[in-house]
């Protein structure tokens, strides 16, 4: 597939896409919102219109429904974060967190996805299971795109 597709309404935005259901998830979407005071993020659940739209245009890995997502466009070229790199691109990119990124960085990539893993594959038995997706509040229905 292309990834060089025309979204000129998602040019710059950076979307990260969640298990909607995950308490986890929902909590690290929460505060991603509460530390992106620019806004360079917008948000979509793994389980909406949006990211089955765009599953055409990743790679196999990235359509696994065990990982977030981030999904940027660079040079009008779609760029797509799983695990652990999709984490500490999102830290680098909250005021006053990048330096955990950096921190994170230091070790090597299997090591940290190795370790997203196990957290992803126990987060509904160690951190709960909504019955339904999240809605956002009204104070962040603009940044949600599903």
């Amino acid at each position: 597939m292309d990834p060089y597709f025309s979204t000129p309404d998602l040019k710059e935005k950076q979307i990260i896409f969640f298990d909607g259901i995950c308490s986890l998830c929902n909590a690290f979407v929460s505060f991603v919102f509460s530390k992106d005071k620019e806004h360079h993020f917008f948000f979509a659940s793994r389980q909406g219109k949006f990211f089955e739209d765009l599953k055409a245009y990743m790679g196999e890995e990235e359509k696994r429904a065990d990982s977030i997502v981030l999904c940027r466009n660079q040079k009008g070229r779609w760029e797509f974060f799983i695990e652990s790199r999709a984490l500490i691109e999102i830290l680098k990119g909250l005021p006053g967190l990048r330096w955990i990124a950096a921190f994170l960085s230091v070790f090597p990539r299997p090591f940290l996805d190795r370790l997203y893993r196990l957290v992803a594959n126990n987060r509904y038995r160690l951190f709960g299971k909504r019955e339904s997706c999240r809605l956002p509040s009204p104070e962040e229905k603009a940044y949600f795109l599903d």
